[in-house]
C-alpha cells in the first residue's frame, strides 16, 4: 500500500486492496489480485469456494483502512469481526481493539493501494491476512441499519447475507455457470449493481418513506433468512434448489402465456 494518511480518506472503495493474502485449501496463499472464482478459501467455516465478486476492479486505486500489525487493508465501510463475534465497519476499529483472531489492533493508518476485491463465499466471511473479515459493507457509516438516526437493531452483515441468498442457490444450482460473471464499468458486479442503487436510493430518501418501506424490506430479509438456515445440509439444499427451479419455470410459463394473449 501507499503512506499513511493523518485523516479519513476521502475516495470510494468498497472492498479489500490486492496487499491482502487468503490462505486456499491446497495449503497455497494468494494475494486479492490473483484470487480467481471458484477458489477454495478459509472463511469463518473452514474452506469455501469463492462463488462471485462483488466487486472486481485490479486496475483501480482505492483508499483503505490498514489495521496493524496484520496489515489487513479494508475500505472504511467494509466489515470485520471483533472477538465478540460483531462485524463492524473497518473505520471504526481502534488501536486496543480485539480482532476475532485473537489479535490486538497496534495501530490504525489510512493508505492508497492498488484493486479493489470483494469475494463473497457461502458463509459470506474470509479470512485476510490472518483476520477474520465479511465479504460485505455497510451502506451507511454504522454497522447496524439506521433510519434517522436510530439504530434499527439490523446488522449490515446480517442483511446482505441474507440478501444474497438467492444468488448462493443460483450458483448451487447452475453449479459451473457462476464461475463467470460480468462486472459494470467500476468493477461492480451485475448481480449487485442494481440492488445497491435501490439501497443508496432508500437510504437517502425521507424518513417516512424509509420507515414504510423498511417493513416490507426487513420482512423480506427475515423471509431469505429462514431460507438460508434450512438450507444448512446437503438434502435441505437439494430441496430448496429444486423448489427455486420450479418456481422459476413456473414464473417464466406464466410470463411466456401472458405475452402470448398479448399477441393474439
Amino acid at each position: 500500500g501507499g503512506g499513511g494518511q493523518p485523516s479519513p480518506p476521502l475516495g470510494i472503495a468498497i472492498c479489500f486492496s490486492s496487499e491482502n493474502t487468503a490462505q486456499l485449501a491446497n495449503g497455497e496463499k494468494k494475494n486479492f489480485d490473483q484470487l480467481q472464482l471458484g477458489d477454495k478459501v478459509l472463511t469463518q467455516n473452514g474452506f469455501e469456494s469463492i462463488y462471485s465478486f462483488g466487486h472486481y476492479n485490479p486496475e483501480e486505486q482505492g483508499q483503505f483502512v490498514q489495521l496493524l500489525p496484520s496489515h489487513i487493508e479494508l475500505s472504511s465501510t467494509h466489515m470485520i469481526f471483533l472477538q465478540d463475534g460483531r462485524a463492524v465497519i473497518a473505520d471504526s476499529v481502534e488501536v486496543g481493539d480485539i480482532l476475532m483472531s485473537g489479535e490486538v489492533v497496534t495501530g490504525k493508518r489510512y493508505v492508497t493501494s492498488k484493486g479493489l476485491f470483494a469475494p463473497f463465499t457461502a458463509s459470506g466471511t474470509i479470512v485476510a491476512n490472518g483476520q477474520l473479515a465479511s465479504s460485505y459493507v455497510s451502506l451507511q457509516g454504522t454497522s447496524e441499519l439506521e433510519i434517522n438516526g436510530w439504530s434499527t437493531g439490523f446488522s449490515y452483515q446480517w442483511m446482505a447475507h441474507a440478501f444474497e441468498v438467492p444468488h448462493r442457490l443460483w450458483c448451487l444450482m447452475m453449479g459451473g455457470a457462476c464461475l463467470k460473471e460480468s462486472y459494470k464499468y467500476d468493477g461492480i458486479s451485475t448481480w449487485v449493481s442494481m440492488p445497491q442503487k435501490f439501497f443508496t436510493w432508500y437510504l437517502k430518501s425521507h424518513t417516512l418513506t424509509q420507515v414504510l418501506l423498511a417493513v416490507p424490506i426487513l420482512s423480506l430479509f427475515v423471509t431469505l433468512s429462514m431460507l438460508d438456515y434450512v438450507t444448512m445440509d446437503d438434502q435441505n439444499q437439494a430441496v430448496a434448489v429444486t423448489c427455486f427451479v420450479i418456481a422459476m419455470a413456473y414464473l417464466y410459463s406464466q410470463c411466456r402465456i401472458r405475452s402470448m394473449k398479448k399477441c393474439d
